[in-house]
């Protein structure tokens, strides 16, 4: 994974000057185009339930992760901007029977489905367009899965989050296809410019919103 990323930085960075003149870019490299969103992400009951169902089975499961950039609509409903989604997938060594996972339908509804096998492209990607089916420009991608091991986890593609609760989550905010228009160009969350810390601490605290006791 980290080979590939970094690959596909050196790729996206010889693009970045070109990407940067297209208007959407040239609106998510804006310094305060933070302060055009809500400060907290709308953490739905799926989302929720997903993130319980990896954290109990974290050998047979990852999370494939999405945040709606702005107003979406699939093929399940239509999704406001500030959502954070997350949907399970499966390992190869996870077992015949899988937990159930969630899909958001609606605003506090959700209808049951199964954890998704990868199917040789980028997680997120794969939720968006074949679960979700919705507009992958609408959204930017990550992954959760278990903890990063040390020796990879100072690169900025990756962090590691505790959760309350006591339970750590490593997450690849890497997203070949989805990312790069809203970063300028850079295929990961960068956390070296105002806008991607803060998608950053966003995606975190919606994590940690998700796996905190609903009061």
């Amino acid at each position: 994974m980290g080979d590939v990323s970094r690959r596909s930085f050196i790729a996206t960075s010889a693009g970045a000057l070109a990407l940067v003149s297209d208007p959407l870019v040239a609106f998510a490299c804006s310094e305060s185009t933070a302060a055009g969103f809500s400060s907290r992400l709308n953490v739905a009951q799926s989302t929720r339930r997903n993130l319980r169902a990896f954290v109990e089975n974290r050998d047979a499961l990852g999370l494939a992760g999405l945040v709606s950039m702005t107003t979406a609509k699939g093929e399940l409903g239509s999704y406001a901007a500030d959502a954070l989604f997350l949907f399970p997938w499966t390992k190869p060594q996870a077992p015949g029977i899988l937990p159930t996972a969630y899909l958001p339908v609606a605003a506090e509804q959700s209808a049951t489905s199964t954890p998704f096998t990868p199917a040789g492209v980028a997680l997120d990607e794969q939720f968006c367009r074949y679960v979700l089916q919705a507009p992958p420009e609408n959204f930017i991608g990550f992954v959760v899965d278990t903890p990063i091991v040390d020796y990879l986890a100072h690169y900025p593609w990756f962090a590691n989050v505790d959760l309350p609760g006591g339970e750590r989550v490593g997450i690849q905010w890497t997203s070949g296809n989805l990312n790069p228009p809203w970063f300028a160009g850079s295929t990961w969350i960068p956390p070296e410019t105002s806008f991607g810390a803060y998608w950053r601490r966003r995606i975190i605290d919606g994590l940690r919103e998700a796996a905190s006791p609903i009061a």
